[in-house]
């Protein structure tokens, strides 16, 4: 695993939380572009004050996305025409705290955000956005890969 270089990330906003972690948009200056950090945090000893935390299920679950999301960026380079995936910059190790750190590429907003401000889409611009939803499912179909997070805030829309 790479090193992750803080000194290289300027910290924008955060995008999101979930179970394992943060996203937040960033800015790397040596690549002169914004990406979205996916930022594991150490868990607890126990989880929902229950269970005891497995974390060799958590890494192994860290790099299942990670090959999932390199083998998307594969398909995507392979297949110009598809147009809808973000491009996936790798999998580093945050020198902090040793724990995984995911770079991509940064989108404008979500759909959600979009349809959360109330802002309207011409029939052309939604078909548009619609066709690059299907091609984009139809190929990670065809390979065999299901998503089975499909929401407007994960359906990320860039200029």
């Amino acid at each position: 695993m790479k090193f992750f270089n803080y000194d290289d990330i300027i910290e924008l906003e955060k995008l999101g939380k979930g179970g394992f972690g943060k996203v937040f948009k960033a800015y790397h200056k040596r690549k002169c572009k914004y990406v979205a950090i996916k930022e594991f945090l150490k868990p607890d000893e126990k989880k929902d004050n229950q269970v005891q935390f497995n974390y060799e299920a958590f890494i192994d679950s860290i790099i299942i996305e990670h090959s999932l999301l390199r083998d998307i960026n594969k398909l995507s380079i392979e297949n110009p025409e598809v147009k809808c995936f973000l491009g996936y910059d790798g999998i580093f190790k945050n020198p902090k705290d040793s724990m995984p750190i995911l770079q991509m590429e940064s989108g404008f907003c979500t759909l959600f955000d979009v349809l959360r401000a109330g802002m309207k889409y011409s029939v052309p611009e939604a078909l548009y956005v619609l066709n690059s939803l299907v091609d984009g499912y139809s190929l990670l179909q065809n390979k065999g890969i299901c998503n089975r997070d499909v929401k407007t805030e994960n359906i990320i829309l860039v200029e």
